[in-house]
């Protein structure tokens, strides 16, 4: 990989259009029409393709599926076109209908929104879409692509497949505006690139300006094919992340979990920012930096658990100097705060070694700071007062409760109350019942509470040089 392929602005992003897409965010949707589709055929009256056309003209409206008898609807006869700027498509729920690729299996995706504004999808799964092949060196979103925004409420977007000679960008979902999950799945998704030599593939769950995730799961996703392919589950420039869950992705080159970009080589313009809150990073790998790779203005992470990434490597040289990129964590360009956050079982090579966090200033702004952190193994300015060294003893990625999967601090943790609540949260990562500040608050985002924590079954930690 070319030293210049890091610090790539995509092609295609014009700094004018961000902004005019960003202006367009502020623009609430409008109540329109409710259409109800009456039949689970692909095309035909009644249909949802024949009563999402019929609406072109009435932005705002509604598409309701939810009181259909079916479970799927198979799409044979190419993707959805959506040119209203909003629409909102209603089902009734993932489990019960999936919108998806049928036979003879083209290379088509699910949904192609054209508009400015919003494709709200709300209670339904998007699958096995498939976009690119032979059509061009440049590939935009397997399942989902919009030229505005894309809302998933309760949605489970998963099995599709980008494949371009070039540049493949969001597997599951590309919007060139915001993308906001709640309570979603973006699971077993891929970006692949055959032929490229600079781009490659972006975004392997999906790719968008900025990304405002809760209470959600990005798991399984790739991004793949050649070493300049970044961002296995996310990739993005503004990332909100809270009480979710980024696990098990792989990136071939940077960023198994997430990818964030906004810095050139020499500046920060409009420079990109990420908070994470309450939320778990874990069995993600990548090239370089198996978790979070964050070349942007600012990072904050708050009470969550950064573990089990991994890397093939943990150093590279950058601007012409040598520097570590912790397989956790590794930023560059801004600011970043770490608090109350568990950073630990990151490790990259062979044998495996531990690298949680590392850091390097590039500007006068940089800074790093934050409070009551446990971070085993890290390189640079880690914030003063963490744990160091320490094994977390933690439980396996699994349901303890709750939406989304955490990892539990079992008996004798150091990270039991040992943390802070200055993020004022309420909840841990699993939301009510468990509270988050009960006087004494954990490391990480699992909180203890009564429940019983058991001596056996937690990640084992190479011992330290």
């Amino acid at each position: 990989m070319l030293q210049s392929d890091l610090y790539r602005e995509p092609r295609r992003h014009a700094l004018g259009a961000e902004v005019s897409l960003l202006l367009a965010l502020a623009v609430p949707l409008a109540h329109g029409t409710t259409h109800t589709v009456l039949t689970c055929d692909d095309a035909g009256a009644g249909s949802l393709r024949a009563v999402v056309t019929d609406a072109l003209t009435h932005s705002g409206d509604t598409v309701d599926l939810s009181t259909l008898n079916c479970s799927t609807i198979s799409l044979t006869t190419g993707a959805i076109l959506v040119a209203q700027d909003n629409l909102t498509v209603l089902g009734p729920g993932a489990n019960q209908l999936s919108i998806e690729r049928g036979p003879p299996f083209n290379k088509q995706r699910i949904f192609k929104h054209t508009g400015s504004g919003t494709l709200a999808l709300a209670y339904l799964q998007v699958a096995n879409g498939y976009y690119g092949g032979t059509q061009g060196s440049l590939a935009e979103g397997g399942c989902i692509r919009s030229s505005g925004n894309v809302s998933l409420d309760h949605v489970r977007v998963t099995g599709c497949q980008l494949v371009a000679k070039d540049e493949a960008v969001g597997g599951g979902v590309f919007a060139t505006g915001k993308l906001t999950l709640k309570r979603a799945t973006l699971s077993g998704n891929s970006a692949t690139v055959t032929a490229a030599a600079i781009y490659g593939a972006d975004g392997g769950g999906a790719w968008a300006h900025e990304v405002d995730a809760s209470v959600s799961t990005i798991s399984g996703n790739l991004a793949v094919g050649t070493l300049s392919s970044i961002g296995g589950g996310l990739s993005t420039r503004y990332l909100t992340l809270t009480a979710s869950t980024i696990a098990d992705n792989v990136a071939a080159g940077y960023g198994g979990a997430v990818i964030m970009f906004r810095c050139s080589n020499l500046t920060c313009i409009e420079a990109g920012s990420a908070t994470i809150k309450n939320s778990t990073i874990s069995g993600n790998s990548a090239n370089f930096v198996g978790g979070i790779y964050a070349r942007i203005g600012s990072l904050e992470i708050d009470n969550s658990t950064i573990v089990r990434n991994v890397a093939q490597y943990g150093a590279k040289i950058l601007n012409g100097t040598f520097r570590y990129l912790a397989a956790g964590v590794f930023s560059a360009g801004g600011n970043v705060d770490l608090e109350s956050s568990l950073l630990a079982n990151n490790r990259y090579g062979s044998p495996p070694l531990d690298s949680d966090f590392s850091f390097y200033k590039q500007f006068q702004m940089d800074a790093v700071i934050g409070l009551d952190n446990l971070v085993r193994e890290g390189h640079g300015a880690a914030p003063s007062g963490s744990l160091h060294g320490a094994c977390p003893l933690l439980g396996p990625l699994r349901d303890n409760g709750g939406v989304t999967n955490t990892h539990a601090l079992l008996s004798g943790s150091p990270g039991i109350d040992a943390g802070n609540n200055a993020a004022d949260l309420t909840y841990d990562q699993r939301l009510a019942p468990n509270v988050r500040d009960n006087g004494f608050p954990d490391i990480g985002a699992y909180e203890v509470q009564a429940e019983v924590i058991f001596d056996a079954g937690f990640d084992g930690c190479v011992p330290l040089p």
